[in-house]
């Protein structure tokens, strides 16, 4: 009969207690020594047993081992997989793009709209958000910025606007607008301060 020193009560102690993998395999050494010890024991007690007798034991020990070390590493890898995965985050990213660096504020503009039967106005504040903020006042392009807005403000008519995608739509065409005329501006939102129609 073979007692369990101190030595196998260490190396259960560690596997089942470590909670990362690098604990549970610097353990391994130590199974596999035992189960050395209990698969091969010693000639000397074999000896002792009839030769049918011996095999039976060798091969009975043999298969306690494997069963006892598959247990092991698939308790081992379980535990792993629920201890040591990458967490995922708890709320997804919102995908938003970052928010404009600068914001460029514009005098308001009124302009005519485009109804064929005419005396319908807009009057409109708007400030644009930019990527970068400019180098100087000086660098802004002041009359190409609004002359690019009253050309897109004009083509519109006012049930376009008062529709409730309308300004949403009239923000993005300015920005293409803005992208194509004045490219340097790195314009990115356009944000509406001041929004009549008047019929």
């Amino acid at each position: 009969m073979h007692r369990y020193g101190p030595e196998w009560a260490r190396t259960s102690a560690n596997v089942s207690g470590s909670g990362h993998i690098t604990g549970f395999l610097s353990s391994l050494p130590s199974l596999l020594s035992f189960g050395q010890r209990l698969a091969f024991p010693d000639h000397g007690a074999l000896a002792t047993l009839a030769p049918a007798e011996g095999i039976d034991r060798m091969n009975s020990s043999r298969r306690a081992v494997i069963c006892l070390l598959g247990l092991t590493l698939v308790a081992g890898a379980g535990w792993f997989g629920c201890n040591d995965l990458p967490q995922l985050p708890e709320t997804a990213s919102s995908g938003q793009p970052a928010p404009p660096k600068a914001t460029l504020h514009l005098e308001n503009f009124v302009v005519n709209l485009s109804d064929p039967e005419g005396g319908r106005f807009l009057r409109v504040g708007i400030d644009l958000g930019l990527d970068s903020p400019p180098e100087s006042k000086a660098a802004v392009p002041t009359p190409r910025i609004r002359d690019t807005i009253l050309a897109v403000l004009t083509t519109w008519r006012s049930e376009a606007l008062l529709a409730p995608e309308g300004k949403q739509k009239l923000k993005a065409e300015l920005v293409r607008g803005l992208r194509q005329k004045v490219p340097e501006l790195n314009v990115r939102e356009v944000y509406f301060t001041d929004f009549l129609v008047q019929r």
